[in-house]
């Protein structure tokens, strides 16, 4: 998905549009970035070196998080690689390797559910808002775990089922349609049809039962600002095809109501809900996990 929201930019203002987006999934996801590393023992304070491969790396979040927390030294002694299935995605996280001089990273397009790498090359396999998007996720679970050296550890976020920022707002903008429409009344926050990665019990018990050890399973808060009802559909607008597939509008429906009709009964809806021009901020809920591959 988010491969198409990257290609989403107006023509001759890609590197723009590439920034804003940059600049928003920062905002969103780089606090559940930080508290995952946390987790899995990778911070300020930490010494000893380790070999990282970061699966679903999208626009680089986890990476940049790395070369901002960990001092260059340890940076110097260890090694990262930013993964993706988005050839577009891993160009784009390339660029900032180069660009930004980031220590020991490379990006691969890969995967997650059969990298083809060898067993047991990591110390630490992170997905960070990930494994709820991937089709064949129990396939990318085993793939993950199976990277790991004796002793490696798997952390990762996913959104709780009560916490994804965008969707509230809406589900009451699709609720103030001005024509009969299935609305977003109850909707999973996930794609893949395996598990229920929203919900941390079960995300414990998967984990145990696929033979993690110290299993931590934790959620966080966090809030955004949107600046005004502009600045909510340049961010989210792309995700609106896809809540209206949720939904299961008809075909002859979407037909009537072309994608850029339902952005404007958004842009409106929340100008009404909230004033126009001013802005409010977005709820995030995420789930972040982690468990250890017991030692030979």
């Amino acid at each position: 998905m988010m491969h198409k929201i990257l290609k989403a930019g107006v023509s001759g203002k890609e590197d723009d549009w590439e920034e804003y987006l940059l600049e928003n999934m920062t905002k969103v996801s780089m606090p559940l970035a930080v508290k995952m590393l946390a987790q899995a023992g990778i911070h300020k304070d930490t010494t000893a070196p380790f070999t990282l491969l970061d699966e679903g790396c999208g626009l680089g979040v986890v990476a940049g998080c790395l070369q901002d927390t960990v001092s260059k030294d340890v940076l110097a002694r260890s090694s990262m690689v930013s993964s993706d299935y988005s050839g577009a995605l891993v160009g784009f996280v390339q660029n900032r390797i180069q660009k930004k001089g980031w220590i020991n990273t490379e990006a691969k397009v890969l995967d997650a559910q059969n990298t083809g790498l060898p067993a047991q090359s990591f110390t630490h396999v992170t997905l960070n808002i990930s494994f709820h998007a991937i089709p064949d996720s129990h396939a990318a679970l085993e793939e993950s775990i199976r990277l790991l050296k004796p002793g490696g550890l798997l952390a990762f976020t996913t959104w709780h089922e009560q916490g994804v920022g965008w969707l509230e707002d809406v589900r009451t903008a699709f609720a103030s349609f001005p024509f009969p429409a299935p609305s977003l009344i109850s909707l999973p926050a996930q794609v893949t049809t395996w598990g229920r990665w929203y919900d941390v019990n079960w995300v414990r018990k998967t984990l145990i039962e696929h033979g993690l050890a110290d299993v931590k399973v934790d959620v966080l808060a966090h809030l955004t600002h949107v600046e005004n009802a502009g600045d909510f559909i340049m961010a989210y607008g792309n995700m609106l095809g896809w809540a209206v597939k949720a939904a299961g509008w008809s075909e002859e429906l979407k037909g009537e109501h072309g994608e850029g009709e339902v952005k404007e009964l958004v842009r409106k809806h929340l100008e009404d809900k909230y004033g126009a021009g001013e802005g409010w901020d977005l709820t995030w809920v995420s789930i972040i996990a982690s468990g250890r591959v017991p030692a030979n």
